[in-house]
């Protein structure tokens, strides 16, 4: 599932250093980066909680994630 526009912020970053110098260029990146990786925490706290409610709607106890060694 594509995480929205993410893409962009590449893009965005690319551009920071044309245009300030210093420590804002610093600064705008680090929230820039801070911002996408909220966004990706948020997505995957939000998939986490689906599938739990998933789970206990449908009484369901054990849930496993990895590979199974046979």
């Amino acid at each position: 599932m594509p995480l929205g526009r993410g893409g962009c912020q590449n893009k965005k970053k690319a551009v920071f250093p044309g245009q300030l110098s210093g420590n804002k260029i610093n600064d705008k990146v680090q929230k820039k980066s801070t911002k996408r990786n909220l966004k990706i925490e948020l997505y995957l706290n939000k998939a986490s909680r689906y599938i739990i409610n998933y789970l206990i709607d449908h009484n369901l106890g054990n849930l496993v994630i990895g590979n199974n060694p046979s």
